[in-house]
């Protein structure tokens, strides 16, 4: 006996080829794929961070998350979804960037690299971990480090002339609430100079794409700074 499969479109006299099942899935919106998925115990697969926040699963439900959530980050973040919405499912690097940049030999601020969170990544993650790293090329200048997030400076830290050329920096970042970032920096090292930002609360638009930008500044402008590595961290 024919019917007809309302999903498919065609009459059909009972059974359903895998084809068929692939068009009927993929025909459904993204929370009736993750309705579905869930509750065949599969995690879910989304191509953005934008698309897994439209869906609301069982608490429990884990998905991967195939574009990285930071410009110039690493793929495939895992998350789970919780009370409080979607969450990263443990400790996950999100950028392990290890090229060297070099600035010029210059008194200006120098933006050195920068990437940029999706619209609403920092929200998600609890606790972002910086780790970032710069030297200089002699020994007679003073280097200063700079986390920016929308331009906002929220790291920064300052070598003193001498030796020890390097600068560093790790931190702990969380949105307190929508809007906001506190930043404690609270593991530095630098060569033998100080630290002038410990803990900061801004205001940063985290509902939009938020860029982070580090820049180096010399106090003479005779050598030059060269941004190290940057790890970002997030759980």
């Amino acid at each position: 006996m024919l019917y007809i499969d309302t999903i498919l479109g065609a009459p059909r006299d009972g059974s359903v080829s895998l084809a068929e099942q692939q068009r009927g899935f993929d025909s459904g919106t993204a929370q009736q794929k993750s309705t579905f998925q869930a509750a065949v115990g599969g995690a879910l697969t989304v191509a953005t961070l934008q698309t897994l926040l439209t869906l609301s699963p069982a608490v429990g439900t884990t998905a991967r998350v195939t574009a990285a959530i930071v410009s110039g980050g690493v793929p495939n973040t895992r998350w789970v979804y919780q009370s409080d919405g979607w969450r990263l499912d443990g400790q996950q690097a999100l950028v392990h960037d290890v090229t060297q940049v070099t600035g010029a030999a210059s008194t200006t601020e120098q933006t050195l690299k920068t990437y940029t969170f999706d619209a609403l990544a920092l929200e998600r993650v609890r606790i972002l971990r910086p780790q970032i790293s710069a030297t200089r090329s002699g020994t007679a200048e003073v280097l200063t480090l700079r986390g920016r997030f929308s331009g906002v400076q929220l790291q920064g830290s300052a070598s003193t002339s001498g030796t020890n050329k390097q600068v560093m920096i790790t931190s702990s970042v969380w949105s307190p609430t929508s809007g906001k970032l506190a930043v404690e920096n609270d593991t530095i090292k630098v060569g033998g100079g100080s630290v002038f930002l410990d803990y900061v609360e801004s205001s940063v638009n985290t509902t939009l794409a938020v860029p982070y930008t580090l820049t180096c500044q010399m106090s003479v402008g005779a050598e030059t700074p060269t941004v190290r590595y940057v790890f970002l961290h997030g759980s």
